[in-house]
């Protein structure tokens, strides 16, 4: 007997990546906070760029989940994709005099990159 597929759509794909992120982002954040009781400046050496690299996608991906009630997917995943593309290039635009908010800045970027790469595999993938 074949084996039966359930066929998932670019809305469920769309909402299983915001569950990731939001796992990523729970995880990330638990740790630091753990981190924090323990030696602040150490969480935030070692547990920052982490949470800075989860925090950007998250709120990205929470805000598509969001509006994917009201909108249509392949209309929602060519906003957040123009969004995180904005996000990307806003960081190429200047820089601050303080090297801990250029490391935070570029870690929210990396994020961004990670998340453009899984919104184009997705748009690829739906021809959206």
């Amino acid at each position: 007997m074949a084996k039966q597929t359930t066929k998932t759509t670019l809305a469920d794909e769309l909402l299983a990546l915001a569950q990731r992120h939001e796992r990523r982002y729970t995880k990330a954040k638990a740790d630091l906070l753990e981190a924090v009781q323990t030696n602040p400046a150490e969480a935030i050496a070692w547990h920052g760029e982490e949470m800075a690299k989860v925090q950007e996608p998250h709120e990205r991906t929470m805000h598509t989940a969001a509006i994917l009630k009201e909108h249509a997917p392949h209309e929602v995943l060519a906003d957040v994709r123009q969004e995180v593309e904005r996000g990307i290039e806003r960081f190429f635009g200047g820089s601050s005099t303080s090297q801990f908010q250029n490391a935070v800045a570029r870690a929210r970027t990396e994020g961004l990159v990670a998340l453009k790469r899984d919104l184009d595999s997705l748009a690829r993938q739906y021809k959206a």
